[in-house]
């Protein structure tokens, strides 16, 4: 759309329809060699959930479904901070009945996002930037209904997809475009051989003005999902005998959360705060020295490679710990020997009779 926009105005449409051309041409073989597995989805889907149904009077997925695994409004945040929210199941408490983690984009990207958005005037930067935004409208799903069911209603073939949060992986990567805009910004302003900080002042401040939101905004969370009360205290009731409504049932609920749970999910959170205020000072650190020529571009490039490398490794690792890998020498069958029980064996002996 952008190019064509620019197209017309420059009255450059020869140049256009050639780029145009060979996009449409690779496009038409992209999917020609995916052809085998499109067809045989389209042709399973009409018969599966995603092929509506005649009771209902839907041509694709009910809203209820498709709108599962909603992305929370204000847990976005943890696009730059991780555990806000408790990180995956069972310490989340988030609007989601269960993650198995967050969508997380680097508490070091932030800095540059902001210098992108203060500095940066290419208007490639604001496509990505738009793009990354509306992916996080889209990854709201129930939560912002008034774009959603418009797009689900009218928009072909969106309503045969769910888990709306699965939108945050075009925001992971368009802001991460955004955030190498401001970094190149920063070394072209270097390269000018500006040895004062001062046109960075607003940039910072700002960071630091977005730190300070988020440290007010953790301190007044409760760190309470109200449907996990209900939840606890059904159990309750289940081995009492008694009605989750009784009150005596609901205050031990309460407590299990508020005692166990809650001050746990409070550390994880003020911990990963902490933690994006330390790599904030580093940041700071590397862009003054380098702004002062105390240290290299290159060096700094390799900095911030090796910093956001360390990050994005050290998230990884909470929700996918190495002993979760397989070992390469790992034998299924031996595995699958050690673990046969006595009816498995009963049943492999007999199984010709």
């Amino acid at each position: 759309m952008f190019d064509t926009w620019i197209a017309i105005k420059s009255r450059d449409f020869k140049n256009w329809a050639f780029v145009t051309s060979l996009l449409l041409i690779g496009g038409i073989i992209g999917i020609l060699g995916n052809a085998e597995r499109i067809l045989t989805l389209q042709e399973y889907a009409k018969h599966s959930m995603r092929g509506g149904s005649a009771i209902k009077g839907t041509s694709g997925l009910d809203t209820g479904y498709a709108f599962a695994w909603s992305q929370g409004i204000s847990e976005t945040l943890t696009l730059f901070i991780p555990d806000i929210f408790g990180g995956s199941s069972p310490n989340y408490w988030g609007p989601k009945s269960s993650t198995s983690g967050p969508h997380y984009l680097s508490a070091l990207s932030l800095p540059f996002i902001i210098i992108s958005l203060f500095k940066v005037r290419k208007k490639e930067m604001f496509v990505f930037l738009a793009v990354g935004t509306l992916a996080i409208f889209f990854a709201w799903g129930e939560n912002f209904l008034l774009l959603n069911k418009l797009a689900f209603d009218f928009i072909p073939f969106f309503d045969k997809f769910r888990a709306p949060e699965t939108w945050l992986v075009l925001t992971v990567f368009c802001y991460s475009i955004v955030a190498i805009y401001g970094l190149e910004w920063f070394f072209d302003f270097v390269k000018n051989k500006s040895v004062s900080i001062k046109p960075l002042y607003r940039s910072l401040g700002s960071i630091i003005g977005v730190f300070i939101l988020l440290l007010l905004f953790i301190n007044s969370l409760s760190f309470i999902n109200p449907s996990e009360v209900d939840r606890i205290a059904y159990q309750i009731a289940q081995q009492n005998q008694v009605s989750p409504e009784n009150a005596q049932v609901q205050q031990q609920a309460t407590n299990y959360v508020t005692t166990r749970l809650v001050p746990e999910r409070d550390e994880k959170a003020k911990g990963d705060l902490l933690r994006l205020a330390i790599l904030l000072i580093v940041v700071f650190g590397i862009l003054y020295l380098v702004t002062t020529s105390k240290m290299s571009i290159s060096l700094g490039s390799l900095a911030f490679i090796l910093l956001i490398g360390i990050d994005l490794t050290t998230v990884a690792k909470r929700y996918m710990p190495e002993k979760s890998f397989v070992a390469s020498n790992f034998n299924a069958e031996k595995y699958l020997a050690s673990q046969e029980r006595d009816i498995d064996r009963y049943i492999r002996e007999h199984i010709s009779e």
